[in-house]
């Protein structure tokens, strides 16, 4: 309990000075006494005015979200308007639930006196040896008695406040507490309060602690549930063996128990699980669990019902939750379990499934010296390769940079291009050509294709300080004025986004898509020189003045690979529109939103620009299904003709059946409430009432191109992804479900974190993790060690990186003390590893506070500089979490990089719109002002989501109790009763109040006003956020890493409606985290690894952007390989002429040059230069010989040609390649069919599961030990049938004659009960050598000939690869049978609908013929009861006569009483007045005794008004009181033997305080 007591002391003057209250205005004590969140009856509920708009929603804080800021962290509030308000009527007020056992209340009395414990087992331990029937089994005493109306709390704590050095009551004493929560490392012992029950004797005890918790019925499969075998047992029934079985709770200890009743079944489950198999991993609970369950208890209708309570097949998340209760039950169960696997793998302290990599040795040049608080500490540097080191050395923290030169392969060449460098030779107008002084210029010395030199104009809005402009010429007009040029502008890097920080090439330059068409036009006579610049080229250009190999767009900031067409202006070209298939599903607009619609056709009734569309109407909006998804949509026959222009993008969507949609089988990412542009349609309205809604048919009624299936198997497989600092994995998670990319490898040193990451995988052999520093990660892949944890380079074709933030986050106030340094020198770090790698596309995320800086000293800029050195195209997103359908205040820099003649990554389109009060943003100007990466305003299908919404499903709860559906919806730490009272005091309306508003209102107690930090000017600022409620209608302020009240800008944490903090389930609905992931580690670390996430919402849609580009590449690579069938059937037809465009598009085919090792396949590399002759070939014929030379190359005219069998004669090089894909598809062929062969045969004569008789039975294996009896034991394995299946594969590969020993013995332990039958390992082993023996005697004649040739193990390998290439026939089988399945689901869903109904008709018939029986009845007893009535009537009027007239007597008689009790009270004071006298000579106890006699007398004054409602007490008591005061009269005869008798009084009073503990709490 907290006592809020105001404690004198002296204040020094360099202290700041704490407001108070003014007496006129201050607080009654019973709003001071307020606590626990609630509020007294005695406080007067006033109504509040609050905006309303004209559609019903209140106004003030709707629309409010962070403005301009970089971080959207610390804005300052929108100023506020005048509004029209209303009164808003209250409707109706929730009591709060005590926190708190009713005996740490005052005025408490409990229904039988409290006894003492001891006493209480003293007689039952006397009681039961008088029986002597009782004893306990194996000659142990055990003696238990019933626990009634308990209630079970924490013990009182007392601590040292650190502001006013005072005695106060420490976070958490005497709350309830649920049971689940006594193995807490905190805890070390609980109170209860409650009635001990022996028989009929039941006596109250309070207060009594205890320690130890027994559940019983564990191991006990045949009873489903704990039932009532739970025992506690005191530390003073330890002494005695008596424990407490529980059963009733008291009421306000109910909600506390019946979650206690649930975790101890799920113990009992648990720990069953866990003994049968020791190899139980976390991801067994993903459906295992529930599974194991239903074959065990699949009809028990308790079990069904606690099933059910959770809501989902899925366990790992309350299992993570409290981990650390089930592993103290299940160690007390057995102790061997305290090693299963499991546990490292959930328990906070246990976590260690993930290997530490340690890095083993580090040379002093890797550390460098760091303050850290007031001590020197090593810190290991940032490690980096030379480029990025001359990259990054000029920045601030240089000094935490390590260069270190890979030790493996070549370094990679820095001269990434996709096309051919240009030097001599003219291509399409552009050419190198040596400069010429600017007086021998002249017109005809400047064609188009040139680049010409132009001096700076002075009134221009650059601020850069070149003195020449360069310019491509794309047109030559001849004017009035003379010859002038359109002309497209060559930028340098300080005219990008890199600014004028260091790049790494002098020499570059970029065609921008910035051309003078509108501006004044160029003159010849304005040209300085022609510099010579070599387009297509790179670095290692030589004899040019520039290179240059990308293009610059100004207006998205972006740099892409250079092309044919980019030598022209956008202004001149012609854009054709997109084309469009019947049943394409499209995002049209309709008012001011966007609707998805299915499109019919093009140009209907000959009207140009417009087409036909069918709506697909939302079923929770349109039709007002409220339970409906936003993203469920219904076909409908309704067709609109639409401008092509409203047609925005283009939607996925796809079907599934109303069965799905019931059971929740919708996969993601379209199950993300249309996150991605992704809707389903599980029912059609075909009619024209759309109301009559019917479940989808197959086939589909209409036409309808279904979107992308995330379930379908991939014929290309995804990119191989390595996702550093992944934290808990929400980014890549987030990115692997658009398809594209497969996160094989995943770093990070946070060891929560990176067991977050594993939990959630799903299969935990497709990742690899490290848990280990990056730099640490990098060092290794630079010295080409690490085993398989650590990717070498070409295999990483991916990169995510969202790497530390708090080096530039406006949160962080000391940005330059050598932490925040350091952790912005990692960002270095991840231009490494791209370094390293050269991946196909990576995707870089961090704070907006990145992009803040000078020209010259600009972190963002430089890694921009970094990548577009490396030949890298590069383009940044600033996206805003809440435009992509997440709840939260949330803006972050996406810098994507994509290798050279790649697509680019899109940056992903709004599906939700901005709120009102969101303003413009970017992330900096260029050198002529422009924004970069500017926020933009577009139509949006859905409308941004507020904080309210995203938690509206979520139980109310006060966080001090389990929610057993949602397992994280509590806090992520307690709360104490100080903090609690405080946040009570802060008004819920408006929204947003802080402790600042509260105080100016007049709202804050003044012990709360006492115990604030006035000396933070920040937190007691006007517009501070310290201890600041949600807006429950605007967006959730940014999750940080850690829940901070306090602080005067990121305290942002209360709930709005709710006097706690923000539940983790709440910040995961911010974050996007769906609610079937698990993330493991205590409270605060939970916190910490969701406010270090990227928004999930976000990273899905940069998935799909990543997924646009990655088709894209493989539609173009398409297309260039059927150029190349083409042109090879042309080359052995005889002709093919001159193509240089072919010769273009070859060079980019994949868009990786060689030093991104990513360029086209073998085929065509060999291709490239046989189909490209320099002249038009001759006819060749059937019997064509050309006779040339042995071997010649690079004649011209003549192909080259290389030696053939024949001494005499040369074959072309292009007919020799033909001759040999020729060759290859007809070897391919015969393998095929070899293979398919050979394999038929293999799986007929060599199958280890028959020959050994281990096949599964139940579908998992089972002990092939033999008992006593010699019958097999059958003991069924869970987890090992992937393992044993793997082994008996690797088995199978081999000849039987060449098994290891080695492999059988494994096997054998494996496939063996380990408590019963491993010591008939060999015996096992022995027996299989004979059987495999015996085997090839049948089949070969002999124990040791090999089968075959030796070559099964080959052929194996090259039927499986053909089973691969024939992959696309057994996706379209898949799809015939998802169809068969569909229309078995559908008429399963029909039949069991028409079970349902047949049997509710047959309940309601039954029930119609009972209500019949019982109207009968009804009516004979109305008659009887009539008839009782009549005559009772007559007796109460008479008995109303008589209870009249003895009120009336009653009436007089009290008002005689009262008087005399008034009499009475005026005696009493005047004995009081003679007592105070007496005392007064006495000494200091009596002095003491002398302040509490006026305290209980100014409580017995205010006491009085209560004697009204005690009259009837009064009059059952006028006897005991006319012998007091005779007895008093006789006392007040002698004065001493009055102070004899008060200071008796006084002892006795001391004794009754001291075990009553009498106080009066504020709450």
């Amino acid at each position: 309990m907290t006592d809020f007591r105001q404690f004198k002391g002296s204040s020094k003057s360099a202290e700041p000075t704490i407001p108070r209250i003014p007496a006129s205005e201050t607080l009654s004590s019973n709003y001071l006494n307020s606590g626990d969140g609630q509020r007294t009856p005695d406080r007067t509920l006033r109504k509040r005015k609050r905006p309303v708009s004209e559609d019903g929603e209140h106004l003030g804080t709707h629309h409010d979200v962070n403005s301009d800021g970089p971080d959207g962290e610390g804005a300052s509030p929108p100023q506020k308007k005048k509004q029209k308000t209303i009164e808003v009527p209250l409707k109706c007020i929730i009591p709060p639930a005590l926190a708190f056992p009713k005996s740490a209340y005052a005025g408490f009395v409990p229904s039988t006196p409290p006894h003492s414990e001891r006493s209480i087992l003293r007689e039952i331990l006397a009681e039961e040896e008088n029986k002597t029937n009782l004893s306990s089994e194996e000659g142990e005493d055990f003696f238990e008695a019933d626990l009634e109306e308990f209630s079970i709390y924490r013990a009182h704590k007392s601590h040292r406040g650190n502001k006013q050095k005072r005695v106060e009551e420490a976070p958490l004493s005497n709350e309830l507490v649920s049971l689940h929560e006594i193995n807490e490392w905190t805890v070390s012992y609980f109170c209860l309060d409650g009635l001990i029950c022996d028989g009929d004797h039941k006596r109250y005890v309070q207060g009594v602690p205890f320690k130890l918790l027994s559940i019983g019925n564990y191991g006990e499969l045949d009873r489903p549930t704990v039932g009532s075998n739970i025992w506690i047992q005191s530390l003073e029934g330890q002494k005695s063996g008596i424990w407490y079985r529980l059963r009733t709770p008291a009421p306000e200890y109910r909600r506390y128990h019946e979650p206690f009743l649930w975790m101890a079944d799920l113990a009992k489950h648990v720990v069953d699980f866990l003994s049968m198999d020791s190899l139980v991993t976390l991801n067994n609970f993903r459906e295992d669990f529930y599974d194991w369950l239903q074959r065990l208890y699949g009809s028990d209708v308790q079990v069904g019902q606690w099933l059910k309570r959770n809501g989902r097949k899925d366990f790992r998340g309350i299992l993570a939750s409290q981990a650390n209760f089930l592993f103290c039950q299940a160690i007390q169960v057995d102790k061997k379990l305290n090693r299963h696997p499991l546990w490292s793998e959930v328990h906070p302290r246990f976590l260690n499934a993930v290997r530490e990599h340690i890095e083993q040795r580090a040379e002093p040049e890797m550390f460098a010296l760091s303050k850290a608080a007031s001590e020197i500490v090593s810190r290991r540097k940032t490690t980096v390769t030379p480029y990025v080191y001359d990259c990054f050395r000029h920045l601030p923290w240089a000094k935490f940079l390590y260069c270190q030169t890979p030790s493996v392969g070549d370094a990679p060449p820095y001269n990434n291009t996709a096309g051919q460098a240009l030097t001599t030779e003219k291509h399409q107008g552009r050419s190198t050509v040596r400069s010429a002084p600017k007086n021998h210029i002249v017109q005809d010395e400047i064609s188009i294709g040139d680049v010409i030199a132009l001096p700076r104009d002075k009134f221009s809005a650059w601020k850069t300080t070149d003195t020449d402009w360069y310019g491509y010429v794309q047109s030559i007009k001849d004017t009035k004025i003379g010859r002038t040029f359109g002309v497209l502008w060559l930028y340098r890097p300080s005219d990008t986004q890199c600014l004028q920080v260091r790049f790494p090439f002098a020499n570059e330059l970029f065609l921008s898509d910035h051309c003078n068409c509108g501006d004044s036009p160029i003159l010849v006579q304005e040209v300085i020189r022609k510099p010579r610049v070599a387009f297509f080229s790179g670095p290692d250009a030589t004899g040019v003045d520039f290179f240059v190999r990308q293009r610059y767009v100004q207006g998205d900031g972006a740099w892409e690979t250079l092309e044919e067409s980019d030598f022209t202006c956008d202004c001149q070209k012609k854009k054709a529109p997109a084309p469009y298939s019947i049943g394409d599903t499209l995002l049209v607009k309709f008012g001011k939103s966007l609707e998805p619609v299915a499109f019919v056709e093009d140009c209907p009734n000959n009207m140009d620009g417009t087409v036909k569309v069918r709506r697909l109407l939302r079923k929770n909006r349109d039709l007002g299904f409220v339970d409906a998804a936003p993203n469920e949509l219904v076909i409908t026959n309704r067709c609109e003709t639409v401008l092509r222009t409203g047609i925005y993008r283009r939607c996925h969507v796809r079907v599934y059946t109303e069965v799905d949609n019931k059971h929740r089988r919708i996969p993601p990412p379209y199950d993300r409430q249309g996150m991605g542009d992704f809707y389903y349609i599980s029912s059609q309205a075909l009619e024209d009432d759309i109301s009559t809604m019917k479940p989808i048919t197959r086939p589909l009624p209409l036409p309808l191109n279904q979107g992308w299936d995330p379930l379908a198997v991939s014929i290309d497989p995804p990119m191989q992804g390595l996702d550093i600092f992944c934290g808990g994995g929400n980014l890549g998670r987030g990115l692997e479900e658009a398809g594209a990319v497969h996160c094989k490898w995943a770093v990070d040193c946070y060891n929560e974190a990176i067991h977050t990451y594993k939990a959630n995988l799903k299969d935990h052999k497709s990742t690899m993790l490290f848990y280990g520093s990056v730099n640490d990660y990098l060092t290794q892949a630079l010295q080409g060690k690490g085993g398989i944890a650590v990717a070498q380079r070409g295999q990483v074709e991916f990169i995510a990186a969202g790497n530390p933030c708090q080096g530039f986050s406006l949160a962080n106030m000391n940005k330059g003390n050598d932490r925040s340094l350091f952790n912005a020198s990692m960002v270095a770090s991840v231009v490494a590893l791209v370094d390293f790698y050269r991946p196909k596309y990576a995707l870089m995320e961090n704070v907006k506070g990145m992009a803040i800086g000078s020209h010259t000293n600009n972190v963002m800029a430089q890694v921009i500089c970094a990548f577009v050195g490396m030949g890298y195209q590069v383009r940044t997103f600033a996206l805003d979490a809440w435009n992509f359908g997440s709840p939260q205040s949330r803006s972050r820099i996406f810098i994507s990089i994509a290798a050279a003649g790649l697509t680019p990554l899109p940056e992903p389109p709004h599906t939700h719109s901005h709120p009102n009060s969101v303003v413009g943003a970017s992330l900096g100007r260029t050198a002529n002002g422009l924004h970069t990466s500017s926020r933009y305003t577009t139509l949006t299908p859905f409308e941004y989501i507020t904080t309210d919404q995203a938690t509206r499903d979520l139980p109310r709860t006060d966080a001090r109790t389990s929610c057993i559906p949602y397992p994280d919806h509590r806090m992520p730490r307690p709360l104490s009763t100080r903090s609690r009272v405080r946040i009570s005091s802060i008004p819920r309306f408006p929204d947003g109040g802080t402790f600042i508003t509260a105080f100016n209102k007049g709202y804050m107690p003044q012990a709360q006003i006492d115990d604030f930090d006035w000396s933070n000017s920040i937190r007691t600022r006007k517009d501070s956020k310290s201890w600041q409620r949600v807006k429950r209608n605007a967006l959730m302020p940014t999750v940080m890493t850690d829940a901070r009240p306090y602080d005067g800008l990121c305290g942002t944490c209360l709930h709005w409606d709710e006097d706690r903090l923000l539940t983790m389930m709440e910040v995961r609905r911010g974050q996007g985290y769906p609610d079937d992931e698990v993330i493991v580690g205590l409270g605060p670390e939970q916190w910490k690894i969701i406010g270090n996430s990227v928004a999930r919402p976000v990273a899905l849609a940069l998935g799909m952007s990543l997924r646009t580009a990655w088709l894209a590449n493989h539609a173009r690579l398409q297309v260039v390989t059927d150029e190349v069938k083409a042109a090879s059937l042309k080359v052995v037809h005889g002709w093919m002429s001159d193509q240089p465009g072919m010769r273009q598009r070859l060079a980019v085919i994949d868009g990786d040059a060689a030093s991104n090792r990513w360029g086209a396949t073998d085929l065509l590399q060999r291709l490239k230069t046989a189909l490209t002759p320099s002249k038009p070939l001759a006819p060749v014929g059937p019997n064509f010989a050309m006779k040339t030379s042995p071997i010649t190359s690079g004649s011209p005219g003549v192909p080259a040609t290389r030696k053939t069998d024949d001494p005499h004669k040369t074959q072309p090089v292009y007919l020799q390649a033909v001759k040999e894909i020729r060759q290859a598809e007809a070897m391919a062929t015969i393998t095929l069919k070899a293979a398919q062969i050979t394999q038929v045969n293999a799986v007929q004569l060599w199958n280890p599961y028959e020959v050994l008789d281990i096949y599964p039975t139940k579908g998992n294996f089972s002990c092939i030990g033999t008992t006593r009896q010699n019958l097999r034991c059958g003991w069924q394995f869970f987890g090992k049938r992937q393992a044993i299946s793997a082994r008996v594969d690797e088995m199978a590969a081999c000849e039987p004659s060449e098994i290891p020993p080695r492999m059988l013995e494994m096997l054998a332990r494996q496939c063996l009960c380990v408590d019963n039958h491993q010591s008939q390992i060999w015996e096992k082993l022995r027996d299989w050598q004979y059987k495999v023996a015996e085997y090839l005697k049948v089949h070969y004649g002999t124990a040791t000939r090999v089968r075959g040739d030796g070559r099964l193990q080959e052929q194996l390998r090259t039927a499986n690869e053909e089973k691969e290439t024939l992959g696309h026939r057994v996706v379209e089988q898949e799809n015939e049978l998802e169809d068969c399945k569909w229309r078995i689901e559908e008429l399963e869903g029909r039949l069991e609908e028409s079970e349902a109904s047949v049997e509710r008709e047959k309940h309601a018939a039954e029930k119609i013929d009972g209500l019949n029986t019982q109207l009968e009845a009804s009516k004979k007893h109305l008659n009887d009861a009539k008839t009782k009535a009549s005559s009772q009537i007559d007796k109460l009027e008479k008995q109303l006569k008589d209870s009249d007239r003895r009120l009336k007597e009653q009436e007089r008689t009290s008002s005689h009483e009262i008087s005399n009790l008034h009499q009475q009270l005026r005696d009493s004071n005047k004995e009081l007045r003679t007592l105070k006298t007496a005392s007064s000579e006495d000494s200091k106890d009596v002095d003491h005794l002398h302040q509490e006699i006026q305290e209980m007398g100014k409580q017995y004054t205010n006491s009085k008004t209560k004697y009204d409602a005690r009259i009837s007490k009064l009059q059952q008591q006028n006897q005991t009181l006319k012998a007091q005061n005779q007895k008093r009269c006789e006392e007040a005869e002698s004065t001493t033997e009055q102070a004899r008798r008060l200071k008796e009084q006084v002892s006795d009073l001391d004794k009754q305080l001291t075990e009553q503990n009498v106080s009066f709490p504020l709450f």
